[in-house]
């Protein structure tokens, strides 16, 4: 991938931010917003904004995982597939 985020929802190419998250969850997923913020530096209220623009959008799916840990459990992102 030879995009770079330099801030304010622009990119070094001409990809846009939902495009450039949709190329990385096409690569690695489930993701949580966390990763994607390390992955990216998109600033996590612009990347929750995004997230939550594609999930309304169905192009992609949101879901935890249960686990035996207290507290709120994470949020994973992931590309939607018609299986």
């Amino acid at each position: 991938m030879n995009n770079v985020y330099i801030g304010r929802g622009h990119f070094v190419s001409d990809t846009s931010i939902e495009n450039y998250i949709l190329t990385i969850l096409s690569y690695r997923f489930p993701l949580t917003r966390n990763q994607l913020n390390e992955m990216t530096s998109i600033p996590r209220t612009t990347l929750f904004g995004y997230l939550e623009k594609l999930v309304l959008n169905e192009q992609i799916i949101k879901f935890t995982i249960p686990s035996k840990k207290r507290g709120k459990p994470k949020i994973y992102y992931q590309l939607k597939t018609n299986i």
